[in-house]
């Protein structure tokens, strides 16, 4: 597994986006890391229809068309989580030490739904970490983190 996607597995977002960003400067065509750190940016209102635009090319796998398509919802900012560094999971131990599982289910479905699957994984761990009996209790959404993490990586690879 690469740096960065290992990085955004872990919910370390800052490191992630780094390892992405220099990735990208070094060798502008590397296509997987440009993408992974678009959908980064998108979660988090930085996303611009040009740079959606520059990941489509002739011969992109339709798995990867679809998910470059996806992107284009992200370049609003209206679905923006805020600033990147506040969704680093260690900014998130650090600001939810104190708090009980639903704190963290609330974020971790937030990072769900803007398709941060890794931090969204950490998250659910951290709740049920404070709360025993979640693991027969949890949401819908959380089910199938890992596939859905699977599915991301083999349709667009992992940079």
């Amino acid at each position: 597994m690469s740096a960065g996607l290992e990085a955004w597995r872990e919910g370390r977002l800052v490191a992630a986006h780094r390892i992405w960003s220099a990735q990208v400067a070094a060798r502008p065509t590397a296509w997987t890391a440009a993408y992974h750190l678009a959908r980064l940016d998108g979660a988090f209102g930085q996303l611009t229809a040009e740079r959606v635009d520059e990941l489509r090319h002739a011969g992109l796998a339709e798995p990867a068309a679809r998910r470059v398509d996806a992107l284009a919802e992200r370049t609003t900012g209206e679905h923006s989580l805020g600033a990147l560094a506040d969704w680093d999971v260690d900014a998130l131990r650090a600001q939810g030490a104190d708090q009980p599982a639903p704190w963290w289910l609330e974020r971790g479905h937030r990072a769900w739904q803007a398709g941060l699957f890794g931090l969204a994984s950490v998250l659910v761990e951290e709740a049920g970490a404070r709360d025993a009996g979640l693991e027969d209790d949890l949401p819908s959404w959380a089910h199938g983190i890992g596939a859905q993490i699977d599915a991301l990586v083999a349709a667009v690879g992992g940079a």
